[in-house]
């Protein structure tokens, strides 16, 4: 994408912005067990929606369960940094916020 910033003199810059910056990894364990885990975390967060907890909690929920996978993950072999880049902490980020989530959704329903 192509950006053009108009300064005090009249000369127009030209920025190029890269806007996905695609993330590849050889650690195949952690981001297995990356994603399998956030899927557990996202269904706690929708309980706690369904709750009516605070944000104060979700975001305690969060973190604290984005450490413990990283926690497991590393003890079962991965590497810590795949856990915290965008296989795990930033995908537990946007499902466990994201009402557009699946996983989130069966922990808001009503059983």
């Amino acid at each position: 994408m192509l950006w053009y910033i108009k300064n005090d003199t009249d000369k127009v810059k030209y920025y190029c912005v890269q806007l996905v910056t695609p993330d590849d990894s050889s650690d195949v364990t952690g981001v297995e067990i990356a994603v399998a885990l956030k899927n557990v975390l996202t269904i706690a967060a929708g309980i706690m929606d369904r709750m009516n907890l605070d944000n104060n909690s979700m975001a305690a929920l969060v973190a604290q369960g984005c450490s413990e996978i990283r926690w497991l993950a590393t003890k079962m072999g991965a590497k810590p940094t795949t856990v915290t880049v965008l296989s795990g902490t930033g995908d537990s980020m946007l499902t466990c916020f994201v009402n557009l989530s699946r996983n989130r959704t069966v922990g808001v329903r009503e059983t």
